[in-house]
């Protein structure tokens, strides 16, 4: 799954679905070129497997994943990735509030522990 959120000024992507260049195809064909934030909800491949992608062609503030799965194996070239391209990393819980562009995201799962 992938899920484009967009306002006049700010652009969020939600998970980056299966398959790389279907993801940036769809987002080119919507006219994102940059991304307030990419969130991961969570590592499986289903979920992740257009991230890389999404990180080396678009222009991304921030890469969101849960605190939990920050130490996993399936997130470290992601991290990694988006470390080299100098993408923020907002590690979040149950609670977390932050703000991409114009939109502002309250985290309701996972919890922290």
């Amino acid at each position: 799954m992938a899920v484009l959120v967009r306002t006049p000024g700010s652009a969020l992507l939600v998970d980056g679905g299966r398959w790389p260049a279907r993801r940036c195809a769809s987002l080119s064909r919507q006219r994102v070129r940059r991304l307030d934030a990419l969130i991961v909800t969570h590592p499986d491949e289903d979920h992740t497997g257009g991230v890389a992608a999404v990180l080396e062609t678009v222009a991304v503030d921030a890469l969101v994943y849960p605190a939990r799965a920050a130490a996993r194996a399936e997130l470290a070239p992601l991290r990694l990735l988006a470390q080299r391209r100098g993408v923020a990393e907002v590690a979040v819980t149950a609670g977390s509030e932050f703000t991409a562009g114009e939109v502002a995201v309250r985290v309701l799962w996972p919890p922290g522990d």
